[in-house]
Formats: C-alpha cells, structure tokens, sequence
C-alpha cells in the first residue's frame, strides 16, 4: 500500500520517509513550538516549505498571511479580507 501511495503522490516524499524498522511515515521536518500566534505558525511554514502553496485551516477558513499570497487569491478570485487580529489577508471558507 506504501508503495502505491509514494508512486501515486510522489511528492509526499519531499515531506516523510518510511522507517525501515517499523514501516510507519515520519516527518523529514521538526515542527516547533512557542508560537504565539497563527501568523507566527504561518510564517515558519512558508519559510520551511518555500515555492509550496501553504493554506493554514483556522476554525473554518483556510487562510493566507503572506504578501506573496496575491498571486494565488488573484487565481483563486479572492477579495482582500479587512483587517483583523490574525493578520490574514484572503480567506476560503472550509466548506468551499
């Protein structure tokens, strides 16, 4: 099943390996911790996986933090949100 799954979404493999002892995935990444904020979290991500569309899910929206993040809300036709406490500036709501 391992095996159908890598050749299917070869590009997980960017992101997880498989321990040869226990067959499980593991992250080829360590997450950190001590943000305090979404933005924070948000803005690591970015960093780590640069050139990958990132969409974080808070409560029910996906949303985008980057100014960088234009470029796909103009492809996806979003509207800048106003301003708000996490910093987000597109949102798609989870049910779309």
């Amino acid at each position: 099943m391992l095996q159908s799954l890598k050749h299917r979404y070869a590009f997980l493999s960017n992101y997880f390996e498989q321990d040869a002892g226990t067959w499980k995935l593991v992250r080829k990444y360590k997450v950190l911790t001590g943000f305090h904020c979404v933005c924070q979290q948000y803005y690591w991500f970015r960093w780590r996986f640069a050139g990958d569309v990132l969409q974080f899910r808070v409560v029910r929206f996906y949303e985008f933090y980057h100014s960088r993040d234009c470029e796909i809300a103009r492809t996806l036709g979003l509207k800048s949100m106003r301003a708000n406490r996490r910093g987000a500036r597109f949102g798609i709501p989870a049910r779309h």
